[in-house]
């Protein structure tokens, strides 16, 4: 499936399925980062602040489009927020299973 935001096309890939939200969230230990709230896109986990889904970086790094060009489309996130974001999912993904 093609998506169009902000004029950038992308393919949501129906191979790229994280755990449930509240595992996920749980994990990655990103409430300084993520926000869900039914009354903002109906709860869909977005970055604190903003109305731009989590899923729209993985989207778009998975498109080959750089942080870049993410940052450049969405400038609500600030870099430093995509990094953290990063980094805490590389470290749960990583992470030995508990």
């Amino acid at each position: 499936m093609v998506v169009k935001n902000q004029g950038v096309p992308f393919l949501l890939n129906a191979r790229f399925t994280l755990p449930p939200e509240s595992a996920y969230l749980s994990a990655i230990n990103a409430s300084d980062l993520i926000t869900v709230d039914p009354d903002i896109l109906g709860g869909t986990p977005v970055f604190k602040g903003t109305r731009v889904p989590v899923k729209t970086l993985f989207d778009y790094l998975e498109r080959d489009y750089t942080l870049e060009e993410f940052l450049e489309c969405f400038p609500s996130v600030t870099r430093a927020m995509a990094h953290r974001l990063l980094e805490r999912s590389e470290s749960a993904l990583l992470a030995p299973a508990a």
